[in-house]
């Protein structure tokens, strides 16, 4: 009973529909809209230029943690630190708020 049970949970979690198209989809790097662009910019401005190279080349340039710590000649450990600081540093309510103020 325990297996039937989990079974037809799994099957119930599933929410993916088949579709004839796929979504459209953007590359690593690539923006929306200028005001994407703007934005991102805006946020890369208020962080230093350590915590910049590490944002731009894991999520912008879409590196792993293992290149980018290769690719800056630091360790994995650093490049996961520096990632959590520069997150934190850009989820500061007042730097949210003063992007909201456009």
């Amino acid at each position: 009973m325990t297996h039937l049970f989990i079974d037809k949970m799994r099957r119930k979690s599933s929410t993916e529909r088949p579709t004839d198209t796929l979504p459209e989809s953007h590359g690593p790097g690539e923006v929306d809209t200028v005001v994407d662009r703007v934005t991102i910019e805006r946020l890369l401005d208020q962080l230093n230029p350590t915590q910049r190279v590490v944002i731009v080349a894991r999520y912008l340039d879409d590196l792993s943690i293992a290149d980018t710590a290769s690719l800056l000649g630091k360790t994995e450990a650093w490049v996961r630190q520096a990632t959590h600081r520069a997150i934190t540093a850009l989820r500061r309510p007042e730097l949210l708020v003063e992007l909201g103020e456009h």
